[in-house]
């Protein structure tokens, strides 16, 4: 029975150093746990499509997701695998809303009709937006990594819909 005991944390250690099982591809470095909190003058920003753009240029490997309603997000890169290498980072973020808000659980019919009769907004800054103006930057670490940005400012670029 001790030696079963053994074994089977033996196992289990093994299982949970290697991750869930899934393999990376070749040439993919080590990823590093990262959860990232956006803020929007310093409140939670939920609903921002967030991107992280490699300082070493050579890196094809794409960085990001959407955030959670309080603003939080856990980064995976080609949208598959959890983490991300480490390095440092340019953070895009780009969020936008339609008025009057998208219906919820709304049919294929609402949304169509939603989509007709709405407009559109760009809520962030173009600056933040791209990878060649964003000043939003952070340093993923070899371990876990907790970190958080602020978008300063707030803005509503009309980007069409309904007339």
């Amino acid at each position: 029975m001790k030696t079963f005991l053994l074994s089977f944390s033996g196992v289990m250690s093994a299982v949970f150093l290697v991750g869930c099982g899934q393999k990376l591809p070749d040439g993919m470095p080590p990823l590093y746990p990262l959860t990232l909190t956006v803020t929007q003058q310093d409140e939670p920003f939920p609903d921002a499509s967030v991107s992280l753009v490699a300082s070493d240029s050579t890196r094809k490997w794409t960085c990001g997701g959407m955030t959670e309603s309080d603003g939080t997000l856990v980064v995976f890169t080609h949208g598959k695998y959890r983490g991300v290498p480490a390095d440092k980072y340019k953070v895009t973020v780009d969020c936008v809303i339609s008025e009057p808000p998208r219906p919820k659980n709304a049919t294929m019919e609402e949304l169509d009709a939603h989509a007709r009769n709405s407009k559109s907004f760009r809520i962030v800054p173009l600056e933040y937006t791209d990878r060649a103006t964003t000043h939003l930057e952070i340093e993923v670490v070899k371990g876990t990594n907790r970190l958080k940005i602020d978008v300063p400012e707030k803005v509503k670029i009309f980007m069409g819909g309904a007339p």
